[in-house]
């Protein structure tokens, strides 16, 4: 309503800290990287980050890596748009609408698919999650795994 509108407003000034080594479409000293094309409104964070697209067709649009080191946002021949890496290192997202949090190599390869950390996991389909552990793999459509050590969940559930 209006008047809640107006109530938030009432309550002060607000400082927006900025961001620290923020690069958009540029290469900086800390050698992270984003596509001068097709990765419009793509931001790097942390060290030896890449946000990469190939065409107008494949891109990384409005996709974020928060921090970490050696992260990539990147599939030949695949959109990527709309994707995001938490941080960590050397952490893979292939799929668009997908999201690594951390951990260290990780793979968010399916559109919409989700690992949340951990070692080595990879959601490998459209829709799949792991959300920890280790060595996990969830290959097939909304597959899912909540955590552990060398697990695999394949086919639909």
């Amino acid at each position: 309503t209006v008047s809640e509108a107006k109530a938030l407003l009432e309550v002060g000034p607000v400082y927006v800290a900025p961001l620290p080594q923020l690069y958009d479409n540029t290469a900086p000293a800390t050698a992270n990287f984003v596509s001068p094309q097709w990765a419009d409104r793509s931001y790097v964070w942390g060290s030896n980050n890449r946000i990469q697209s190939t065409s107008a067709t494949y891109k990384s649009t409005d996709s974020v890596i928060l921090g970490g080191v050696g992260n990539t946002i990147f599939m030949s021949g695949i959109d990527t748009s709309y994707s995001v890496i938490g941080g960590g290192e050397i952490n893979f997202v292939k799929g668009k609408y997908s999201v690594v949090v951390g951990g260290t190599q990780n793979t968010a390869n399916g559109e919409r698919s989700f690992v949340g950390g951990g070692l080595a996991n990879t959601a490998n389909a459209a829709d799949s999650t792991v959300s920890g552990g280790s060595s996990n793999y969830a290959g097939g459509s909304y597959a899912t795994i909540a955590g552990g050590v060398s697990c695999r969940a394949d086919g639909e559930s």
